[in-house]
C-alpha cells in the first residue's frame, strides 16, 4: 500500500532531481522579435500602472502602420504631409484602427520627455525601455486628476486599435508640431479623452490619456521635446 509519506518522499526526490537537471542544462539565449517585445512592454505598462489603466478605460492597444515613402518632402512641408501620410485610420463599430507602412529612420529616437504639465501635477512614475516610454502624472488622489503619456516605435505591419466603445467619443483631426493626429473627446464622464499622433519622420506613435481639456492636452503634447 502506498502511503502519504511514500508519495511525499518520492515527490521530494523528483523535485531534487529536476532542480539538478535544470542547473546542468546549458540553454541558448533566445532573441525575441521587436514586435513581441513591444507587446510585452505594453503588458508590463498595464502592470506598472494598474489603477490608471483601469480608470482610463479609453486606452487600449494593438498598433498598425501605413507608411508612404515621401519623408524628405513631408519633413519640410506640412501641406505635403497632410496629403501623403505614413498611416491611415479605419473606423469600426467599437474601435479606431491605425495602420502604418515603412520602417523607422536611422536617426529615430525615444529620448524625449514632457517639458510642460498643468499646475499641480507631478511625475509619479516612469517606464522606459529601448522601444517604448510611458509616464504617469498625478494631481491629488482622484484618478481623474492624472494622465498617462506614452510613445513607442512602430514598424510596417504593426497595428494599433484605440477602443472607443461605439459612439462614446467625438473625433477631431488635429496637428501636433506639424504632425497629423486625432483627438477623441469622451461624452461619458467615466472615460478619459485620448490624444493620438505620429511623428512620421521617426516612426514614433504617441498617445495621451487624460480628463484634461484639448487645450491642455495639446500643450502637453507640443512640449514633448528631446
Amino acid at each position: 500500500m502506498i502511503t502519504d509519506e511514500m508519495i511525499a518522499e518520492a515527490a521530494a526526490k523528483y523535485n531534487d532531481a529536476l532542480i539538478q537537471y535544470w542547473q546542468n542544462v546549458e540553454m541558448e539565449e533566445h532573441e525575441f522579435s521587436s514586435k513581441f517585445e513591444r507587446k510585452m512592454c505594453r503588458l508590463i505598462w498595464k502592470v506598472k500602472f494598474p489603477y490608471m489603466h483601469k480608470a482610463l478605460k479609453s486606452a487600449a492597444c494593438i498598433l498598425i502602420a501605413f507608411l508612404i515613402s515621401f519623408a524628405s518632402v513631408m519633413t519640410f512641408n506640412v501641406e505635403a504631409r497632410a496629403a501623403f501620410t505614413r498611416w491611415i485610420r479605419e473606423v469600426y463599430e467599437d474601435s479606431i484602427v491605425y495602420e502604418f507602412f515603412g520602417e523607422k529612420s536611422e536617426t529615430a529616437s525615444l529620448d524625449y520627455r514632457v517639458t510642460w504639465i498643468p499646475e499641480g501635477y507631478e511625475l509619479v512614475e516612469e517606464f522606459d525601455t529601448e522601444i517604448s516610454y510611458a509616464a504617469l502624472y498625478q494631481k491629488g488622489n482622484d484618478y481623474k486628476e492624472g494622465f498617462v503619456v506614452e510613445w513607442s516605435y512602430v514598424e510596417s505591419g504593426d497595428k494599433i486599435a484605440l477602443v472607443t466603445y461605439g459612439e462614446e467619443y467625438q473625433c477631431e483631426d488635429i496637428y501636433i508640431n506639424g504632425y497629423r493626429g486625432s483627438f477623441y473627446k469622451s461624452i461619458n464622464d467615466n472615460n478619459s479623452n485620448i490624444l493620438f499622433w505620429v511623428n512620421e519622420d521617426e516612426m514614433v506613435e504617441y498617445h495621451l490619456n487624460s480628463y484634461l481639456s484639448l487645450e491642455d492636452m495639446a500643450k502637453i503634447a507640443e512640449n514633448i521635446k528631446k
